[in-house]
């Protein structure tokens, strides 16, 4: 079978969910399948994952600033002229785009979440991506769905036939990181804080809790640094800076930050899959965790849930999933064998299959 992967992901990502997917799922599916000819199609490219992949058909370039317009133009372009050229069984668009090539290859297309349509109010009135996914799937021959909660909010946002949609779920890594001795007792926030991720509720709930107020430290991971508005809300909470620790945004660390939590602790109202969980209970980490959306889906019996939207809620699962040894160790023992269901063989497996019956 010949598969290409457009470049449309490696062009707008350094690092990332998305392009880690795709990372992953081309180099399982090759090595499953040897005899498939797959190419990821990124010509001048800025990904760090795909940077290291014998898949890859193009260079990695460190982008001048302001000049990503440009750069995506060019790749698609080329993107464009290949289908031309070539002739494939599968094209896999990686990310979703204002049109779609007309050529012989069946068209699959990956849809993460329904973000976007959901919280309008967090994006830019100018944002494109609500459009470009609707002529997206519209367009393409398949939709792969990530989690039975976004193909659900896919068929009733954007009316898509439900036979043309397939649910694939993704897989966790447990690969070592940097060592970390442990030097504070702390909760763990991992990824983005902003709007439906509701770090907010978070360090409300942290500051109503007497038990671990400004004794058990909270370490975010990611998201950029403290703005003015977060270091002001901490202040006028009580909650004194040396207990609130942002630790950077390099991966190699994140294995290790795990690894030496307490817990790790989940508010967002939607994901469309919510893959830090999973990273959390592959490497013994208890999860606390919100009991919203797809996030139930994944976590399954390994997280102590808990009512995203009550601050009072989540205030007494911190208390339960840090002084109830019982409880910790039922999680965590819960969340070894859930995450054995999510591995990248599995999905490229899944993947391939659905690829077949294209054909």
């Amino acid at each position: 079978m010949k598969i290409k992967f457009d470049p449309s992901i490696f062009h707008h990502q350094k690092f990332g969910g998305i392009s880690r997917y795709f990372f992953e799922l081309s180099n399982e599916i090759n090595s499953l399948n040897p005899h498939d000819d797959i190419k990821i199609l990124a010509p001048l490219h800025k990904n760090e994952y795909i940077r290291k992949s014998k898949l890859t058909k193009g260079h990695y370039v460190e982008y001048p600033k302001y000049t990503n317009l440009f750069y995506r133009a060019l790749n698609n372009s080329i993107d464009f002229f290949d289908e031309k050229l070539h002739t494939y069984d599968i094209c896999h668009m990686t990310y979703y785009k204002s049109y779609v090539n007309h050529s012989r290859s069946k068209k699959v297309i990956t849809v993460y979440d329904m973000i976007h349509e959901i919280f309008a109010e967090n994006f830019p009135a100018d944002d494109k991506t609500s459009n470009n996914k609707l002529i997206s799937v519209n367009q393409c021959d398949h939709v792969i769905c990530i989690s039975e909660k976004t193909k659900a909010d896919l068929i009733n946002i954007l009316n898509i036939p439900e036979e043309k949609i397939s649910v694939t779920y993704l897989g966790v890594n447990s690969e070592e990181g940097l060592f970390l001795k442990k030097i504070d007792d702390y909760i763990l926030y991992v990824g983005a804080r902003g709007g439906y991720k509701n770090f907010e509720n978070l360090i409300r709930a942290y500051s109503i809790n007497s038990h671990i107020k400004n004794k058990i430290k909270i370490y975010v991971f990611g998201g950029g640094s403290f703005s003015k508005e977060e270091t002001y809300l901490f202040k006028s909470l009580g909650i004194s800076e040396q207990y609130i620790v942002h630790t950077g945004n390099d991966e190699m660390i994140l294995d290790g930050l795990y690894k030496n939590a307490l817990a790790f602790v989940y508010p967002s109202l939607y994901e469309g899959f919510g893959l830090p969980p999973l990273e959390a209970m592959v490497r013994k980490c208890p999860v606390a965790v919100s009991n919203a959306s797809s996030i139930p889906e994944v976590v399954g019996n390994a997280g102590l849930y808990f009512n995203p939207n009550s601050i009072e809620d989540i205030s007494h699962s911190l208390t339960r999933i840090i002084f109830d040894e019982s409880l910790r160790l039922s999680l965590i023992s819960n969340g070894i064998e859930r995450a054995k269901q999510f591995t990248w063989t599995n999905c490229a497996i899944q993947t391939r299959k659905i690829y077949e019956s294209l054909l």
